[in-house]
């Protein structure tokens, strides 16, 4: 015997587009392969993609990181030290 489908709600329908379009802040680093801290300094620095307030999370636009990506990423500090 197989098991049966169980049919997907609405509301998991919907966390999975969410999850196509937007994109939390830990899943970043693998996206990007930057650190946590080298994204939020490039935040604070004003060379990073606008986020967006989803309720109480902050999400970024899958389009608008792929776009940052294509136009070279800016320039991002990598906190390499130079020591």
């Amino acid at each position: 015997m197989s098991d049966p489908i169980t049919p997907i709600s609405k509301r998991q329908s919907d966390r999975v587009k969410f999850a196509a379009l937007l994109l939390r802040e830990r899943d970043l680093p693998d996206l990007l392969g930057l650190s946590r801290a080298t994204i939020r300094r490039a935040m604070s620095a004003g060379r990073f993609p606008q986020c967006i307030r989803v309720g109480r999370c902050v999400a970024w636009r899958r389009a608008d990181l792929e776009a940052w990506i294509a136009a070279g990423c800016g320039t991002v500090d990598t906190g390499g030290g130079g020591r």
